[in-house]
């Protein structure tokens, strides 16, 4: 879905996912109100959602990350994404230790998550994805944007280039 809508897009609406999906399992397996059946269903489907979500979230996130960067630093990007799952499950820890009951716990993991919500605002399309949709301008506006944010010249080269090489490769596998 990312290939065909965009890294953003979806990793935004991962992140609403993941903080609907907390609430449901926060929120709905009350036993008293809708009976043990129901509650556990809603429970189930809350923490599949999340499953999905936070995969979607990791795999695309590894995606725009490593499209972001330059080639040289693209090691380096993947070793710093792939800290982020084991510095999440300290944090679980933490918040375990300090909050006993499990629907304490979840509500606030849920309330964590809200604000990375809004980190899809903040975070670049990958020019990447622009490109392989022909979104050039856009594109090199942003690499122009990474390039002055790096004190680097535009290479419009290297930019002219990937455009050809896209547009070889539309033309030789059109979809």
């Amino acid at each position: 879905m990312a290939d065909k809508y965009g890294r953003r897009p979806i990793i935004g609406i991962c992140l609403l996912l993941t903080a609907c999906s907390g609430f449901i399992c926060t929120f709905f397996p009350q036993k008293a109100k809708f009976g043990f059946w129901p509650s556990y269903a809603a429970y189930t489907l809350g923490r599949f959602i999340l499953a999905c979500t936070t995969r979607g979230i990791g795999i695309t996130g590894f995606v725009l990350v490593t499209e972001l960067v330059g080639p040289t630093k693209k090691f380096l990007a993947a070793i710093i994404i792939h800290y982020c799952f084991p510095l999440g499950q300290l944090v679980l820890v933490v918040f375990a230790y300090f909050i006993r009951e499990w629907r304490r716990l979840t509500l606030a993991l849920t309330i964590f998550t809200i604000p990375f919500i809004f980190l899809h605002f903040l975070v670049p399309e990958s020019a990447r994805w622009m490109i392989s949709k022909g979104q050039y301008e856009q594109a090199e506006k942003l690499l122009r944007k990474i390039a002055k944010t790096n004190k680097r010249p535009f290479d419009e080269e290297a930019f002219q280039r990937m455009i050809v090489d896209q547009e070889k490769v539309m033309h030789e596998c059109p979809i």
